[in-house]
């Protein structure tokens, strides 16, 4: 007897498997990986395909989000395996490290703006307010703040990772700080209390200097302050703030008087005897109010004049006293006799 046995279900060579990454050079968010099996013709068929030992049979594409080697294998029906190894090195989940550096810091004033020195990690694209500029090749920018507010930096490197920091500034002040001045004379006097009203609203007063007019310098309160003027000429007073502004009031005042009158007069005694009135011509280097007494008897009184003529009509002592507008006030004595 005779029997014939078919045997077609010996197998012994390996599946074919190749696996495609999308990008293993570029820095990206995630990787993926499309594994192909193939059995010969007439082989026992692909049964499945593992990665990393993850049955991924029947998936046309793998995504992986992380670094790493990844270990394909594809068996046959009859056992046989393939094997194909990917290493992924260039996926990038990590956000940038930002360091946000200003000068001068939030302590110190300034009238000129806040520099801004953003380091990072890697290269970004930096956000500013949604306004946008790059780093250089060491990865740093640079950004000019000119107002006070609320900055939000965001760096985004090149696979859209993304870091946030918030600064708040408030140390600018580009604002002049205000002077008033009152007491300032209109009309003569022996002295002048000046008022000096300064005010600042953001970075403060620094100082308040007062230049007189023989080139010193004094210094005055911030807020309300007061200066006692004694002299003519220009005086000056420069107010700074904390930032550098400086505002600036300057006048020159010439109502100080502090000099007496000067009374001259014609009269002399070694004119020598008469008989008849002896007229006395009185004069006064600057207006001013005169009173006239005879033997202690006021006998005229005369306002805001420079000169006038006093007609004695008998012996007797004659006394003028002149009084300007700032209050000086002097004295001649006229003795007549003859």
């Amino acid at each position: 007897t005779t029997e014939t046995v078919v045997v077609d279900k010996i197998d012994k060579t390996a599946p074919t498997l190749s696996v495609l990454a999308s990008n293993l050079t570029a820095h990206v968010k995630r990787v993926w990986l499309s594994a192909k099996a193939a059995d010969e013709e007439g082989g026992s068929g692909i049964r499945s395909i593992t990665m990393n030992g993850e049955d991924v049979t029947g998936e046309a594409t793998v995504t992986v989000t992380e670094n790493g080697d990844y270990l394909f294998v594809a068996t046959d029906n009859a056992g046989n395996q393939a094997t194909y190894s990917v290493s992924v090195t260039n996926i990038d989940n990590e956000a940038p490290t930002l360091t946000v550096n200003r000068n001068p810091d939030e302590g110190t004033w300034t009238n000129v703006g806040v520099s801004l020195t953003i380091v990072l990690s890697e290269p970004c694209m930096i956000f500013v307010n949604n306004i946008v500029f790059t780093t250089n090749e060491e990865n740093v920018g640079f950004y000019n703040i000119e107002e006070n507010g609320t900055y939000v930096i965001r760096a985004t490197d090149q696979v859209g990772n993304e870091t946030t920091e918030t600064v708040e500034i408030g140390n600018i002040d580009k604002v002049k700080p205000t002077v008033n001045v009152t007491g300032v004379p209109t009309s003569p006097c022996k002295e002048a209390v000046l008022t000096v009203e300064t005010n600042d609203n953001l970075s403060g007063i620094k100082e308040v200097e007062l230049t007189k007019p023989n080139g010193e310098t004094e210094y005055l309160a911030a807020g309300t302050d007061t200066y006692t003027v004694t002299q003519n000429g220009n005086y000056k007073i420069v107010v700074t703030d904390n930032a550098g502004n400086s505002a600036v009031w300057e006048q020159t005042i010439d109502q100080i008087d502090n000099d007496a009158p000067i009374i001259t007069h014609n009269y002399s005694v070694a004119a020598g005897w008469v008989n008849h009135n002896v007229d006395i011509a009185i004069a006064i280097d600057k207006a001013c109010d005169v009173v006239i007494t005879k033997d202690g008897t006021e006998v005229a009184s005369l306002a805001g004049i420079t000169q006038t003529t006093l007609t004695a009509e008998e012996n007797a002592e004659y006394v003028i006293t002149a009084t300007d507008e700032a209050s000086n006030v002097s004295t001649a004595a006229i003795l007549v006799t003859n």
